[in-house]
């Protein structure tokens, strides 16, 4: 997946529902961050993101899913591999829904990441 693409169904993603902020991370490095807050406020967030899984999965629990509710909105941290796709949004009633389009994204651009690995390596 080119950044291009990525960039473009990341802004999709953000401007369904009442999504207001996405970032995708791989281990601690913020791959895209579309955030209402300053560059060292989306940091911060990354930070409190890891500190967040790794309380989770301290135990070796496996997790794919994290969906909190907070004072003024929602976050949803979705967990595949070294990646985490962090989506904050108003509704709680949404997060089925965001949760599912939010996964197919990752899906879809980790398989894009295996493939450009795997080419790169032929």
């Amino acid at each position: 997946m080119t950044p291009e693409t990525r960039s473009a169904n990341l802004n999709a993603l953000r401007k369904s529902g009442s999504i207001y902020g996405v970032m995708l991370q791989r281990d601690q490095e913020v791959i895209y961050s579309n955030l209402p807050f300053t560059s060292d406020k989306a940091r911060e967030l990354s930070v409190v993101t890891d500190d967040i899984v790794c309380f989770y999965t301290k135990d070796g629990q496996v997790l794919d899913q994290l969906s909190f509710r907070y004072d003024g909105g929602n976050l949803v941290i979705l967990l595949k591999e070294h990646h985490r796709l962090v989506v904050l949004h108003h509704s709680a009633e949404e997060v089925d829904s965001i949760a599912e389009a939010a996964t197919s994204f990752l899906c879809d651009y980790l398989t894009g990441e295996a493939i450009s690995s795997f080419m790169g390596s032929s």
